[in-house]
């Protein structure tokens, strides 16, 4: 039985015992219901820094793209531009720069094939003819 004889004023007392247990019931109870809600709060926390980490990734790089336009808005920037794309200015020419035969690779002349010869698509590659 939980309760102890009435007292002296009319009211039951609890054994110590038994009042220990049931605290330690209802905060293990409360702890059950607030682990749901804080392990979201702790992963929502560890989201938060993660997507702070990329957002001041995003912005270096958005920084780096406006420097890089605002040097396309120049004369210069527009010519190197136009030369990586290929083209020249009037009266140049293009100049294409084979490199030497290296002299460790014992007179093996397929290493490179030479730029002149056109490309011979081998029997695999060859598309029939309809």
């Amino acid at each position: 039985m939980p309760f102890r004889p009435r007292s002296r004023r009319g009211r039951p007392r609890v054994r110590p015992r038994i009042f220990w247990f049931l605290m330690g019931a209802v905060l293990a109870v409360g702890l059950v219901r607030l682990y749901g809600p804080l392990s979201t709060i702790r992963g929502q926390s560890v989201r938060m820094a993660q997507l702070r980490a990329t957002k001041a990734g995003f912005l270096a790089q958005q920084t780096d793209l406006e420097e890089y336009k605002r040097f396309l808005a120049t004369e210069t920037g527009q010519e190197a531009a136009a030369r990586r794309m290929g083209y020249l200015r009037p009266g140049e020419r293009r100049v294409v720069f084979v490199p030497a035969k290296d002299p460790q690779s014992k007179g093996s002349a397929k290493a490179r094939p030479s730029a002149a010869a056109p490309h011979q698509p081998k029997p695999s590659e060859a598309k029939p003819r309809r």
